[in-house]
């Protein structure tokens, strides 16, 4: 079998037309949606003027289209495919090529609904976890309790005695201080142990309090892969999407099948209606499960113009022109915040409304009392 394949690099074109053939429609219509499709035309011009040819762009509705516009072999016909097999003559849609090496990639984000904000009440009792506060009510009652037996050990029991001891530790416990340092030697060893521990605590507390209230918290938030197949939710992907990607049918993995399982194929218009109105989701970047998504050009099989293209995309590559100008796409279609030092934020009313609540409450209730109190004493 006789075989034989062009190596030399075309420098010269003489103004020669090269045509990037891609389907109506798809991504290259929709410029303003895609970053990428901008670069993609920028590497092909730059083909285009290094070796002084024309630069042409044409559409097609049947794939078919890209092998009838190439069979003349004068014709420079340029597509694109998203396969992910090696460089060389391969296929992608039962269309033979010769693929490069890829040109775009793009990670694979799963967007999930965002956790719901909680309050600052929930935020405050969420500094510790539920064993610190078991273990903080525990220490509370039982150091009230020794307290109440040291000073009753000697007399009686009475409620009195039981509710000065409360208000000892309580004060202990908000204040650091008791209105009468006590003489019992007993006394002072609880109180001492008591003192060290309370400031311990409140400083663990205290510490980051305006930061708690000032950042917004959120509920269990789906952070990766395990989480969001575990929740069932349906994953909504394109249909072309879901063939390059999740093209394994046959798989023991169970991470993946259940993924897979989990996908609902829509069109690309149904997604971007979807996302026409605002919504709160949190992004989870994620290849292990399907690879990058990759762009790369085609050509017929064997083509004399092979050689010229892989040269051309190994020196914007080597030179760090490929990754300046991709950087420059995207900060033009997705401008990235400037990080900026953050200063400590202010604490605001709505930041410690519960607290005036609280205390609101509080006063109500002992108003009540007070008036029960009131009648009772008159009228009984």
């Amino acid at each position: 079998d006789l075989t034989f394949s062009f190596t030399n690099i075309i420098h010269q074109m003489n103004k020669c037309p090269i045509t990037f053939l891609y389907g109506e429609n798809g991504m290259f219509d929709r410029k303003k949606l895609f970053s990428h499709a901008d670069y993609i035309f920028y590497v092909i011009k730059e083909l285009s003027n290094s070796s002084n040819a024309t630069f042409k762009r044409a559409t097609y509705k049947d794939p078919s289209e890209f092998v009838i516009e190439g069979m003349n072999i004068r014709n420079i016909v340029i597509g694109w495919t998203t396969q992910k097999y090696d460089l060389g003559s391969t296929h992608d849609n039962g269309i033979p090529a010769t693929v490069t090496e890829p040109l775009v990639t793009i990670d694979i984000v799963w967007l999930v609904p965002k956790a719901e904000q909680i309050s600052n009440m929930n935020a405050f009792v969420k500094v510790f976890n539920y064993n610190v506060w078991i273990a903080v009510g525990v220490t509370l009652i039982c150091t009230w309790l020794t307290w109440f037996l040291i000073i009753s050990w000697k007399g009686k029991f009475t409620f009195d005695k039981l509710g000065l001891a409360f208000i000892n530790v309580w004060s202990l416990t908000i204040c650091g201080c008791i209105a009468q340092f006590p003489r019992s030697f007993a006394l002072r060893i609880t109180l001492l142990s008591y003192l060290i521990y309370v400031i311990h605590i409140q400083c663990a507390l205290t510490s980051n309090m305006a930061t708690i209230l000032t950042t917004p918290r959120y509920d269990f938030q789906i952070s990766n892969l395990e989480e969001l197949a575990e929740s069932g939710l349906p994953i909504y992907i394109i249909k072309s999407l879901q063939e390059t990607q999740f093209n394994l049918n046959d798989t023991n993995h169970k991470l993946y099948t259940q993924l897979q399982k989990q996908l609902r194929p829509v069109s690309l218009s149904k997604l971007q209606k979807a996302f026409s109105r605002k919504i709160d989701v949190h992004q989870i970047r994620d290849n292990s499960m399907t690879g990058a998504y990759t762009i790369r050009l085609a050509l017929l099989p064997d083509h004399f113009f092979a050689p010229t293209l892989n040269s051309l995309l190994n020196k914007i590559e080597e030179s760090g022109i490929a990754v300046k100008m991709k950087n420059d796409f995207e900060n033009e279609y997705f401008p990235k915040n400037v990080s900026k030092e953050e200063n400590d934020e202010e604490l605001t009313l709505p930041h410690l409304a519960f607290i005036f609540i609280f205390l609101g409450l509080g006063l109500s209730i002992a108003c009540v009392v007070f008036c029960l109190e009131h009648v009772v004493h008159k009228f009984l």
